[in-house]
């Protein structure tokens, strides 16, 4: 186990900020923040790149990025602040306040299963809400009226044959549900949700210029653009994170921070309800926030977010949650968006937190979480999954050939696998891992046969540090990296 905390010397910022700049460009992300809370301060903060790449203009900790999905947790803070406040129970059904239809009538859908991802209700929204964003991305999607929220209940509520699980059965990450929850939080208050966010939540945490809101974003200076890849993936250009309708994608995502004031958010947390010797909020609401709400089934994704490198997986509300991360409990949530990158992660034993912004998706905001493990004492190059397995699999991509080239062919990496090109037989296919924990830390793999079968790949690496493949009759020897 891994439990002390790693000062922050000159060699650590060294090692860190080489770290991240390498990941920069791998990623080509123009602009990126970082920030790490240690108890109720912040012990380090920087930032790398442009905001804006046309104006020349730095990134910098106070730089305003959208969080995305990282939204989520803010937005389960409001719900506990009207249970507190005693204007909801987060075991009311959600049909209480607003007209959604769907689940079982003797088995309703209730708050808390919408902030734990566990309604039961899957994907149903997908990129109808964002006509704009999906054409730009060129997905076809069908044109639904989607403007007001009658048009938005009207097309939830005609799902209900896509909703089989009961809820607390299955965990389907669901955008839209964060969605009604803000809807939830306006009939409750009476008022509108970013107005009643920034009352109970950022202003009392001090974060100031943290907004939902375009038109207050227009009258700041440090607020970053957002980048993209072109379509042939060969530069970088600009995008927009805005949305025709903006009032569906407040909850699930549409916060806009910096990192000086996101570490704010992350003090409280670890103080528990706190901010400045001021309560906040209640500390059992926190530790609400920070408990895991679906039961486990071992290797079943139907029960859990992800099945992974950090223990028991599962999701409180708003924050997804690992309870061995190097021996600690994990508590973090990621976000993505076009042009937005985000991650904020925590070790509440150890006080330590971390907040990771940037202005392309993808971009390495897993950082965020290989930081907390340097800050513990881990050798991430040797150590966190993320870099032991993409160093493996990158030694084994490349071109390959038979003997006097007689044949060739390509490994390629992509999404965590290797991808297997062989044109003279039709081979285009991923590399699986043949361990039974699917490690891809290994010299063994198999490609599927068309029988259902698996059809073993096995390397060798020699003493001379060549790699061979070996396949049915085939011996490869890879002759030049990608």
């Amino acid at each position: 186990m891994k439990n002390s905390f790693v000062e922050i010397t000159e060699d650590f910022i060294e090692t860190l900020e080489s770290l991240i700049s390498e990941e920069m460009v791998r990623h080509k992300v123009p602009g990126a923040s970082i920030a790490i809370v240690k108890n109720d301060q912040i012990i380090y903060q920087e930032s790398f790149g442009a905001r804006d790449l046309e104006g020349n203009l730095p990134a910098t900790p106070i730089t305003l990025f959208n969080i995305a999905s990282c939204t989520k947790s803010i937005i389960c803070l409001a719900i506990m602040k009207l249970e507190e406040q005693g204007k909801l129970d987060r075991h009311d059904p959600i049909s209480k306040y607003i007209p959604c239809k769907l689940g079982f009538t003797d088995d309703p859908i209730t708050i808390h299963h919408l902030m734990a991802h566990t309604s039961g209700i899957p994907e149903i929204v997908g990129g109808i809400a964002h006509l704009d964003l999906a054409m730009e991305a060129k997905i076809e999607v069908p044109f639904i009226p989607f403007m007001s929220w009658n048009d938005f209940f009207r097309h939830i509520n005609g799902a209900s044959e896509y909703v089989s699980e009961r809820p607390g059965n299955r965990f389907y990450y669901q955008n839209y549900g964060y969605t009604m929850l803000g809807r939830i939080i306006e009939v409750v208050s009476g008022d509108n949700l970013p107005n009643f966010i920034k009352k109970s939540i950022l202003s009392p945490l001090q974060m100031k210029q943290s907004t939902f809101l375009k038109e207050e974003l227009d009258k700041l200076e440090e607020v970053s653009l957002a980048y993209k890849m072109s379509d042939q993936e060969k530069r970088i250009e600009k995008t927009s994170y805005y949305r025709e309708n903006e009032q569906f994608g407040y909850a699930p995502g549409g916060l806009f921070s910096s990192v000086v004031e996101l570490a704010n958010l992350i003090i409280m947390y670890l103080q528990r309800g706190r901010y400045q010797g001021t309560e906040i909020i209640q500390s059992d609401k926190i530790d609400a926030m920070f408990t895991r709400y679906f039961k486990e089934i071992p290797n079943s994704q139907l029960y859990s977010p992800t099945i992974g490198h950090f223990g028991e997986a599962g999701y409180g509300y708003g924050l997804a949650i690992h309870e061995d991360f190097f021996g600690q409990r994990l508590v973090h949530h990621s976000g993505s968006w076009i042009g937005a990158s985000a991650w904020v992660a925590m070790l509440p034993e150890l006080h330590l937190g971390v907040v990771f912004l940037s202005n392309k998706h993808p971009s390495p905001r897993m950082l965020a979480l290989s930081t907390l493990a340097m800050l513990i004492g881990v050798d991430v190059k040797k150590e966190f999954p993320l870099f032991r397995s993409r160093d493996h699999l990158e030694k084994l991509a490349g071109e390959y050939e038979l003997y006097k080239g007689v044949g060739k062919m390509k490994l390629t990496t992509k999404g965590g696998l290797l991808f297997y090109k062989f044109d003279y037989w039709g081979i285009d296919a991923p590399l699986i891992p043949l361990e039974s924990d699917n490690d891809v830390i290994t010299l063994s793999y198999y490609l599927l046969t068309e029988v259902g079968g698996k059809d073993p790949i096995e390397f060798e690496i020699d003493e001379k540090g060549t790699i061979w493949m070996h396949h049915e009759r085939l011996k490869w020897k890879k002759v030049r990296d990608l």
